[in-house]
């Protein structure tokens, strides 16, 4: 009987680590998530997208003006962003912390929109994204960073 409970303790380790192991890295949620992020806003509107995927405690840090504190707070600064307006980012490297609970997303965005005159300004910047699991399975952003650089393209490493 002891040998028993042994032999099916050691198939339930091995059991559990290998369906972690083909279950996807938590780099690979990451990512996932935060292309469905970006996928959301192109497709339901920008506002939509960060009420839906910002969580209760959320922050948002962007150059230039005051942090935006709490998801009530935060959907509604992005609720005004302009209809004709865009914002397409694209995640570029996910780090997650060991516990598999909580990680980071960085990458680039680009923004566009039309001024009265009918000029068309395009702006270029990096953001960091920190990701908190949530009970429910779902990832929710809980700090929002970003802030503008120089069109990469334009622009060569020092």
């Amino acid at each position: 009987m002891v040998i028993l409970s042994k032999m099916l303790a050691v198939f339930f380790s091995v059991l559990v680590v290998s369906g972690a192991a083909f279950a996807g890295s938590v780099e690979d949620e990451l990512m996932a998530v935060d292309r469905a992020f970006n996928a959301m806003a192109q497709e339901e509107g920008v506002g939509k997208a960060f009420a839906h995927y910002m969580s209760e405690d959320a922050r948002m840090l962007s150059g230039g003006s005051q942090p935006v504190l709490g998801h009530e707070a935060v959907a509604a600064a992005m609720a005004g962003y302009p209809a004709d307006a865009t914002l397409v980012w694209d995640p570029e490297e996910a780090v997650a912390a060991s516990s598999g609970d909580m990680g980071f997303t960085w990458g680039r965005y680009v923004s566009t929109f039309t001024d009265a005159e009918g000029v068309v300004h395009t702006g270029h910047g990096k953001y960091v994204s920190i990701w908190q699991k949530q009970s429910d399975g779902s990832w929710k952003a809980s700090v929002d960073i970003g802030n503008t650089n120089p069109d990469p393209a334009e622009s060569s490493p020092e």
